[in-house]
């Protein structure tokens, strides 16, 4: 959207461009235990809408339920990033493709660009793993560096 409005900006003054957007959502297992059957539809319904809106979704799990209806959730967030797990079948449930099961290290990552039946590419990909307190004194940096506007 930014990108087509930086052309109409100049016919336009008044048009300003969107921020930037990400939601995350923090451990699916929880929300399936907290919510039970009603959590799903909603993560998924989230993502289609913030596809359309332009608003980049995060969805994360330690553990992939073997009751979580995948081809929903793969259809819906087509990216996808696992890190080392313990067996190839947790592999292919995650990223259709075995795998993930060989990383050596904790911070490396197979990351589908999209699904493997649409040509996606596999990459092996060193990710960080911050020590106690990073995401602390990041977060505090952000905030204070940019602080939320309200209009």
């Amino acid at each position: 959207f930014n990108e087509h409005l930086s052309g109409l900006t100049e016919k336009n003054p008044a048009l300003e461009p969107l921020p930037y957007i990400a939601v995350f959502a923090g451990e699916l297992a929880d929300f399936s235990g907290d919510f039970g059957q009603k959590a799903l539809p909603v993560l998924i319904r989230l993502a289609q809408l913030g596809a359309s809106a332009g608003i980049h979704c995060v969805a994360a799990t330690r553990n992939p339920a073997l009751g979580v209806d995948t081809t929903l959730v793969k259809g819906n967030f087509p990216c996808r990033a696992c890190l080392k797990v313990g067996s190839s079948t947790e592999s292919l449930r995650m990223l259709d493709v075995a795998g993930a099961e060989t990383l050596s290290e904790p911070w490396q990552l197979l990351f589908l660009t999209k699904g493997i039946s649409e040509g996606g590419e596999l990459l092996r990909i060193n990710g960080t793993f911050p020590a106690a307190g990073a995401l602390q004194s990041l977060c505090a940096y952000w905030k204070k560096a940019c602080p939320p506007k309200s209009r």
